[in-house]
């Protein structure tokens, strides 16, 4: 099943916390982790600084408390869940799903069972009853 997950599971970009202007890309493959940055900076002793690249596993990723530390403060301690559960398998195959399929999906359930799902899943819910 795993086979059928893109290249990149995840993509996401941002910047440290204020007053660094410091720019970060964090990418989730199927079997590697990436951290970009780039140092933006006036001062001169990091004029010099060229950007940088971090490659770990997701074995690796899961045990690197530091790279978790550093996550959690640029992009949120919900980003490092979500990250951390793909680097350990953990999937969610439902959300990946094109909307077109899922609506196909939800033709073959009852009017009550759609509410049901839509109390339960993040993706129903966000569709909206105007699809539904």
């Amino acid at each position: 099943m795993a086979a059928l997950l893109p290249e990149i599971l995840f993509e996401c970009n941002g910047q440290a916390p204020a007053p660094s202007k410091d720019f970060y890309q964090l990418i989730v493959g199927r079997s590697k982790v990436f951290m970009r940055w780039w140092k933006i900076s006036l001062r001169s002793e990091f004029r010099e600084a060229r950007p940088g690249e971090l490659r770990e596993s997701h074995e690796d990723f899961v045990d690197d408390s530091t790279l978790h530390a550093q996550i959690g403060i640029i992009f949120g301690q919900k980003t490092l869940s979500y990250v951390t559960s793909l680097c350990r398998g953990q999937y969610d195959f439902l959300e990946r799903l094109p909307e077109p399929l899922m609506l196909y999906i939800l033709t073959f359930l009852d009017l009550e069972d759609i509410a049901q799902l839509s109390q339960v899943s993040h993706t129903f819910q966000k569709m909206g009853p105007t699809q539904l």
